[in-house]
């Protein structure tokens, strides 16, 4: 067994499956080995995996923080984006904003409209203002799980 050093890059809820879903990423050069050894996950057959946390216990009380007090902390939080570094929240803003069910969902008529609620909700005047670890990005995740959860739910009258 060989041991990976990966990081959670983004945590999502699953529909009403009450599951998360953990995206992570490793090196592009540890792809191969990683796949090699693991083989390829699907949900017929999911490999299942110990994670431990690398970071200090010290703060472990503000990493088991519920979800819905995620608002409520004291300091906002800081950008953790490297320098040079896309930002993937600017990206998914943009498909998001186009797409067809969103807009539906905000009840708004066209993707003009669906970015301007976008930057409304997550308190920015910019995509490029959603950064990973800031209130914007935590704010974008919750809209973008709610429109999930109404658009893979079960439909009323149906």
């Amino acid at each position: 067994m060989t041991e990976w050093n990966a990081q959670i890059v983004r945590i999502a809820n699953v529909g009403q499956d009450k599951m998360c879903r953990l995206w992570l990423e490793i090196p592009q050069e540890h792809a191969r080995p990683f796949i090699a050894e693991f083989g390829w996950a699907t949900f017929v057959e999911p490999i299942p995996v110990k994670i431990v946390s690398q970071q200090p216990t010290e703060d472990k009380a503000e990493r088991e923080t519920p979800s819905h007090e995620m608002a409520k902390l004291d300091k906002p939080l800081e950008p953790t984006v490297p320098a040079g570094v896309h930002n993937p929240y600017s990206r998914r803003a943009g498909i998001l904003a186009q797409d067809k069910q969103f807009q539906a969902w905000l009840k708004v008529p066209n993707a003009d409209y669906a970015a301007h609620q976008i930057r409304h909700k997550c308190g920015v005047t910019s995509r490029k203002d959603i950064l990973p670890g800031t209130d914007a990005a935590l704010r974008f995740d919750l809209l973008q799980s709610a429109f999930v959860v109404w658009r893979d739910g079960p439909r009323h009258g149906a």
